[in-house]
């Protein structure tokens, strides 16, 4: 089992912390304990029912080696179009419940299911109201290996470990996923020669796959073997276990179980002749000088140390060599000098192979070679099976093979990437078009089924664009057409590439790219820097935020980041020496009290060992609480961990005064200095389920408009009576916020419902505050059409579930809601309950009119041309500048930011049009100062703006609510500018010089709104002390300043003229698009001065909730 420090959730969210503690930045240990480990075979990682624990991520990472010489083709061989096309390749749970467990099963499994860098793992706990003893069930699927247990008996320890903390700044994250987790690198000396090339011709890879004993296998490539090891959970080599040498020339991928493993790679040809391939004079033009050795591909299995069988999965042989029998001899399928890469999934008792291949065949009167792919399905007693998912040529020419096992359909999905029209595409239906690439900016990562049981829809990255420069996207597609969503991930360098996907945890995937300033592929040892992030897999939306990983860990294209059944994700690189590999862990870990001590595998034990601190967190209460946190205290003692603090979870409103005063004196008795970082209150508005929660559960989707996913419900009610009694109970204040519960034949039901919710909203002005499940057998019983057409229209929440009433009655009534970071209510909920300490502001259009200041400074900019150049004036009058400046913008993408720098551009461009010569300006200090002076005209009336009216007393009022719950130094700021404009401070009026202590402008940082780099600038000059949700900012413009805000982790506060935002939303007919804006911006004012009216009824709110 490999071991991770525990998940804040969303104390990390609420809590105002000290800088080391539990920020939103941190990831500590959350209770002492973890649940015994059990072993969890690999087949059975993708069975939905599987017990598994709280969620948590971690990676490993490749390097990359020395680059094979590329042998040259004969002229009329087809071989080099590989690889210059193809180949280029509802009690709350916060999220901290120490009393319950958060399910976690990964979907789908491939022996490499993603590629890239951190290794994320999970440690057990138990199942809601059960044993501390996670359980497994029978196998079904699984990604290339297991992890969970106890380590092996064992260890060398040739092998160094390093704890560090990556830098992600998420506020919160989702089924147990740390949103600033520590990792840990562990170089491992392996005593042989570790071979690496990312060259797509002597492609040489390293590869990891997990074990049930918690452990892993490693394979490298040294000299003509491939060598596996076994490391232990501690990611050291078990000196038991003897390195096992495999005679291969390479290998793309590998397999583990408890009694030995599955290589795929490949052995030379049996052809005889020339380097194994037959007669060379066979083949078409000039055959390939030096020779081109011809290899097949096989599959093989190892039982401990001895090969149980070796199966060949191309067709030549001794009598069929790869160059055939002669010029117009029998196709062959064999390895040629290309595209030595393949992929491992596996079923729980077949494994299928998906490889690049090479076709021997007779083309006009002589043999012609073309790159391709090929996948074949091998049972346990070495045979090729029979399956309907198999095919002697795919893709061609075929540039990456990705390949999964879908539990969903019993079957193996796969796709590659093609110079056929250019695409993304599946192997066995050449009429689908996934998604059109282009061929030189494409590289392809491992794909993922979607967390829909219904959808039969996977995720697959992809890099594309034009040419060098390319960007990553998430693409979500069946098999049968186009790519349904397109979500363009990164963003950070210009040319990002080399994407890995991989599941990880309850829910959750992993995506990894890597990115460069410099354009093209990327090579080894350039410019080169990995990225990870994890996303929903229902709806691809960002999880965490996006992480860059150590520079130490080396990135490669085809490498496989590989899914473990316990929910993590590992991945591994060539080390730092010719003898070592490097394994990259993301660690976290969970539990509650005791659990896991039976076997002395408590988190105070996972702590001392990764040399991390813990948090402790109890669930609200007096006695019960100081139990378990004194019994956690003792086992931190044994173990010699320090306790950086304690949350107290889920604790009734009217106790939460009394347990801030109590438990600080109580924790004194343990004579050490631990401090209560806060309290999460039990507030109905976080244990409440959502129709968001109904959909999870259900494993489907609204009917209705889904803009109010997120509406709560207080009980649920089955609906069996007439229409009369139930249109009674609509219409009782006894059942507001209900979820109604009937049969779908109900059409009385049905539209007695949605009239009352209609004539409801059209009389009140907000939305109805009840919901309704549908039930049905799905073989029979589906909503009728005419009524179909009227529920999609409408807008109060309904959803339809394909099963009986009583089964959807006992999912809801043993249903618990949890914490859930898409859960945009109960985020604003939680958030609420932080203080604000610290407020920025945008300028134009929030605290004056941009339009105004912007035409008085213009004006005055071309009064200062008509009397100092009148011929520049006349040729380039405002309207005919302002256009070329709006060009220049667009053509200078390094300078769009800097408003400065392209109006001084702009002007010199037109000095140029008209000659300095004939406007005096010739010599090269007239014509600097000319500019500066003709920018100053802009500049000094850009810089003396009318405020709006009230804004003076705002920035007042704010200071005094501010200081009230401040905790930095007398000089830390409070109040402070974000910009995009190149408005100056000196300017400005003196009461707002006063009160603004900074000003962060796109010009100075080098990138504007919404890049999350400016707001990262500003959070940097207020106290590290504080949490990104102790600070709001304030702006008007929805992408630049809510969305951007959002990104970074601040609160927003929206100045929108057109709306204003109350408690409940009260736009029943807003768009989809304006539903979706109005409901992310935290609160939204019609005036900027009402923004202390929102901060005071935020800190009022925070008073009473938490420690603040």
């Amino acid at each position: 089992m490999r071991l991770y420090t525990v998940l804040l959730a969303t104390a990390a969210a609420l809590l105002a912390t000290s800088n080391d503690v539990a920020s939103a930045a941190k990831c500590t240990i959350v209770t002492p304990t973890t649940a015994p480990v059990t072993s969890v075979d690999s087949s059975s990682m993708n069975d939905p029912s599987q017990s598994t624990p709280t969620t948590s991520f971690g990676a490993s990472a490749s390097a990359s080696g020395s680059a094979a010489q590329t042998p040259t083709a004969g002229s009329g061989v087809d071989a080099s179009a590989a690889s210059t096309s193809g180949a280029d390749d509802t009690n709350q749970n916060s999220g901290v419940d120490p009393e319950t467990s958060v399910a976690a099963s990964t979907s789908a499994s491939t022996a490499a299911d993603a590629d890239s860098d951190p290794t994320f793992q999970i440690t057990d706990a138990p199942a809601a109201g059960g044993s501390p003893t996670a359980t497994t069930k029978a196998p079904v699927s699984s990604t290339s290996g297991s992890s969970s247990a106890a380590a092996p008996t064992s260890a060398s320890n040739n092998s160094t470990s390093t704890v560090t903390t990556s830098p992600s700044t998420s506020t919160s994250s989702s089924g147990g996923f740390c949103a600033k987790p520590r990792v840990r690198i562990t170089e491992v000396d392996v005593g042989a020669a570790v071979e690496n090339s990312e060259d797509e011709v002597g492609l040489k890879v390293v590869a990891i796959a997990s074990l049930p004993s918690g452990g892993s296998r490693i394979a490298f490539q040294s000299g003509d073997n491939v060598i596996v090891r076994e490391l232990d959970a501690n990611d050291k080599l078990v000196s038991s276990s003897a390195a096992v040498k495999v005679p291969f020339n390479d290998f793309g991928d590998l397999h583990a179980d408890k009694d030995g493993f599955v290589l795929l790679g490949t052995r030379d040809a049996q052809g005889g002749g020339t380097a194994n391939c037959g007669n060379p004079s066979n083949l078409c033009g000039t055959a390939p000088n030096p020779p081109t050795p011809c290899y097949d591909m096989y599959m093989v299995r190892y039982d401990g140390s001895k090969e149980s069988w070796a199966t060949k999965l191309t067709s030549s042989s001794s009598s069929l060599p790869p160059y055939s029998t002669g010029k117009t001899g029998a196709d062959v399928y064999m390895i040629w000098w290309y595209a030595h890469h393949g992929r491992l999934a596996y079923n729980g008792k077949d494994w299928a192979a998906y490889f690049g291949a090479a076709i021997s065949t007779s083309e006009g009167g002589c043999i012609n070679i073309h790159q391709g792919d090929r996948m074949k399905v091998v049972d346990a007693s070495g045979k090729i099976a029979t399956n309907s998912d198999s095919f002697d040529w795919g893709c061609s020419h075929s540039g990456y093979e990705r390949i999964t096992y879908d539990n969903r359909t019993s079957s193996f999905a796969s796709i590659c990437k093609t110079d056929n029209n250019n695409r993304i595409m599946p192997p066995n239906n050449w009429d689908a078009t996934i998604y059109p690439v282009d061929l030189a900016a494409s590289n392809l990562g491992d794909i993922v089924q979607d967390g829909d049981a219904s959808s039969k829809k996977y995720w697959a990255t992809v890099s594309n664009g034009e040419g060098d420069n390319a960007a990553v996207h998430l693409i979500h597609f069946g098999l049968g057409g186009a790519a349904t969503e397109d979500i363009k991930l990164g963003g950070t360098d210009a040319n990002e590439r080399a994407p890995h996907l991989a599941s990880i945890g309850s829910g959750g995937m992993l995506a990894m790219w890597e990115g460069s300033s410099s354009g093209g592929d990327l090579v080894e040892g350039g410019d080169r820097t990995i990225y990870a992030q994890v996303l929903d897999s229902t709806s691809g939306k960002s999880i965490s935020d996006k992480v860059t990983v150590d520079s130490s860990v080396v990135g490669n294209r085809y490498q496989a980041l590989k899914s473990f059944p316990d929910g993590s994700v590992a991945y591994l690189s060539k080390g730092k020496t010719d003898t070592s590999v490097q394994v990259f862990t993301v660690v976290e870990g969970t539990g509650h009290t005791g659990v896991g001590s039976i076997v002395d595998c408590n988190n105070a034990r996972i702590a001392a060992e990764l040399g991390v601190d813990m948090v402790l967190v109890a669930n609200g209460g007096l006695g019960s609480a100081f139990d378990d946190l004194a019994l956690n205290y003792s086992m931190c003692k044994v173990h010699g961990v320090k306790i950086r603090g304690v949350i107290l979870n889920k604790v009734r409103r009217d106790r939460v005064a009394m347990l801030r005063e109590y438990f600080p004196k109580a924790m004194k008795l343990w004579g050490e200095d631990v401090p209560l970082i806060g309290i999460v209150p039990n507030l109905p508005a976080l244990s409440d389920p959502s129709m968001l929660d109904f959909e999870g559960l259900f494993k489907t989707q609204m009917l209705t408009s889904r803009s109010r996913r997120f509406q709560q419900y207080s009980k649920t009610t089955l609906v069996t009576a007439g229409l009369r009694r139930f249109l009674s109970k609509l219409t009782s204040s006894e059942f507001d916020n209900t979820l109604f519960v009937t049969h779908v034949s109900r059409n009385d039901i049905i539209l007695g419902f949605l009239s009352h919710a209609q004539t409801f909203e059209l009389t009140n002005g907000i939305p109805y505050g009840g919901g309704l499940i549908l039930t049905g057998s799905p073989s029979e019983d589906q909503p009728q059409d005419y009524l179909m057409n009227i529920i999609k229209h409408a807008q109060a929440p309904m959803l339809y579930v394909p099963m009986t009433t009583f089964a959807a009655m006992e999912k809801i009534t043993h249903f618990t809601a949890k914490f859930n970071p898409t859960d945009e209510n109960r985020v604003h909920t939680l958030s609420l309950s932080v203080a604000v300490r610290g407020v920025t502001f945008d300028l134009d259009d929030t605290l004056w009119c941009g339009k105004t200041v912007i035409h008085k400074a213009t004006s005055a900019f071309h009064a200062f041309l008509t009397q100092e150049t009148p011929q520049l004036a006349e040729k380039f009058p405002p309207a005919v500048f302002d256009t070329l400046l709006s060009d220049f913008q667009r053509s200078l993408p390094d300078h769009a930011h800097d408003y400065t720098f392209l109006r001084k551009y702009t002007l010199r461009y037109c000095v140029e049009e008209v000659g300095a010569q004939n406007l005096q300006l010739g010599d090269a200090i007239k014509l600097e100062t000319y500019l500066e002076e003709a920018f100053q005209a802009f500049l000094v009336p850009r810089s003396q703006p009318d405020l709006f009216d009230g804004v003076e007393q705002l920035f007042q009022g704010l200071e005094m609510e501010l200081k009230a719950f401040h905790t930095g130094t007398d000089s830390a700021p409070l109040l402070g500018v974000i910009t995009n404009g190149n408005c100056e401070m000196d300017g400005l009026p003196k009461y707002f010089q006063d009160h603004m202590s900074f000003m962060v402008s796109a010009e100075l940082v080098g990138t504007p709104k919404p890049s999350r780099v400016i707001f990262d600038a500003a959070v940097a000059k207020f106290p590290a002390s504080y949490s990104r949700q102790h600070l709001v900012h304030v702006g008007d413009h929805y992408e630049c300043d809510v969305e951007g805000a959002k990104r970074a982790g601040l609160r927003t506060i929206w100045v929108n003229a057109m709306w204003s935002k109350p408690d409940a939303l009260t736009q029943a007919d807003l768009t989809k698009e304006d539903a979706e804006q109005y409901a992310a911006a935290d609160a939204i004012v019609k005036e900027v001065s009402a923004v202390l009216s929102v901060v005071k009824r935020w800190n009022m709110l925070a008073k009473t909730s938490l420690k603040e």
